[in-house]
């Protein structure tokens, strides 16, 4: 009888060895290539693996993928504003941590020119069609006629019937003085 528990022991511990899946890190640094400064955000992906294995790096461009399968992997690097680089045939082996350091190299796109165009506006009239009575709309150059406001809408916005500041001239708050002491602007 000690015979055979000791034999089913014996086959139970090889099953179990046997079934687990050796793995390794793959881990490492990525940066600019021009600058050498760490590249944040960057995605570190284990290309073709069954489950999804990869990695974003962090604030100094470091990255760590735990549990990769030995064997020869393929690894895809990208980030915005740079070229993806792919590294081929990456020997993961059970003895010892893949350590990767990657330069990656900004990509220069050339793309058309954004035009901002203004829409004509009635003075006086609100920019928020929601607000009916008691608006008025101030321009960044009507601000440069008040005395004393030195080209500062929160001090310009004060010259008019209704609008108090909150005691602290640092802090920029106006206030409606209708309502219970309420912020209706801050600069």
């Amino acid at each position: 009888m000690k015979h055979f528990l000791l034999s089913w022991v014996f086959v139970f511990s090889f099953f179990l060895t046997h079934s687990q899946e050796l793995t390794q890190t793959i881990k490492g640094g990525i940066v600019d290539e021009q600058s050498k400064s760490a590249m944040i955000g960057a995605t570190v992906l284990v290309v073709g693996s069954d489950a999804i294995l990869g990695e974003v790096t962090d604030v100094k461009g470091y990255f760590k993928i735990p549990y990769v399968p030995i064997g020869r992997h393929t690894l895809k690097i990208t980030s915005v504003g740079y070229e993806s680089a792919t590294l081929s045939e990456m020997s993961v082996t059970s003895g010892k941590e893949l350590i990767l350091n990657v330069d990656l190299k900004e990509s220069i796109l050339q793309m058309n020119e954004v035009v901002v165009v203004a829409d004509d506006q009635e003075k006086g009239q609100p920019r928020n069609e929601l607000s009916s009575v008691s608006s008025i709309s101030i321009s960044v150059e009507e601000t440069s006629r008040y005395a004393a406001t030195f080209d500062d809408p929160a001090r310009a916005v004060l010259t008019y019937a209704g609008v108090a500041t909150g005691g602290d001239d640092l802090k920029r708050n106006c206030y409606k003085r209708e309502f219970a002491k309420r912020p209706t602007h801050e600069v």
